[in-house]
């Protein structure tokens, strides 16, 4: 979808984390699969889509409201972390195609940038270290760290208060319907990367462009060779 005139004064980036720059969603379907099922409970692979880019509070609503409340989510979320970290540790962490190369653009173009997970700030950290691009960023703002998640703006605005950068020129990038959906809220250049689901058309309205991988994003910068 195009919309060149929103890609303009770019001033900062700011990434998702899990599906969008590393390739943890797939594994993390297997085994939250996997550990439900030691509970003797189903997860489908739609329902499991309807958390991504969810916080866990929101996650756990989505979860109870569809299995009942009698599923034990918490005992879940602690096996299944547990069960993330040692995989995570026996085969380390694959990076998103293209994720070095924009990384490295941004970098040369000395645009701020900041990511903005879900996930809780040990966790992102740790991910982040391991697959060694936790330099790249000079704020990370993590699940934990706000009252109201995707697709909620709240995340994106503390973002882009911590980076000192208006939101309209924060380009964000996203792999979750949740996440564009806060990026558009939030008032910024939202641009989605889905991951595991297709994208819906009526948040790829939302997205000022549509891509299949971060290879595709460099376009975006040309127009800030000039303004560097």
């Amino acid at each position: 979808m195009e919309a060149p005139n929103t890609i303009r004064n770019i001033q900062a980036v700011i990434f998702d984390m899990d599906g969008l720059m590393l390739d943890t969603e797939r594994m993390g379907l297997e085994i939250f699969k996997q550990t439900v099922s030691e509970f003797a409970f189903e997860v489908t692979t739609e329902l499991y889509l309807q958390t991504v880019g969810r916080n866990w509070l929101d996650t756990q609503k989505i979860l109870c409201d569809a299995l009942g409340e009698e599923f034990p989510f918490e005992q879940v979320r602690r096996r299944y972390r547990e069960r993330m970290r040692q995989e995570i540790d026996r085969t380390g962490i694959s990076c998103k195609p293209g994720l070095h190369r924009a990384l490295n653009r941004i970098r040369s173009l000395r645009l701020p940038s900041a990511v903005a997970t879900s996930t809780s700030r040990e966790s992102a950290l740790a991910l982040l270290k391991t697959a060694e691009i936790v330099d790249y960023f000079s704020v990370i703002v993590a699940g934990d760290e706000i009252r109201n998640g995707k697709p909620h703006p709240e995340i994106f605005l503390m973002a882009a208060e911590r980076l000192g950068i208006a939101p309209q020129h924060c380009l964000v990038f996203e792999d979750s319907a949740a996440g564009i959906q806060a990026a558009h809220a939030a008032g910024m250049i939202p641009v989605w990367i889905p991951d595991l689901a297709a994208p819906d058309a009526a948040t790829a309205q939302l997205a000022c462009h549509v891509l299949r991988s971060l290879d595709e994003a460099h376009f975006l910068f040309d127009g800030c060779e000039s303004e560097h």
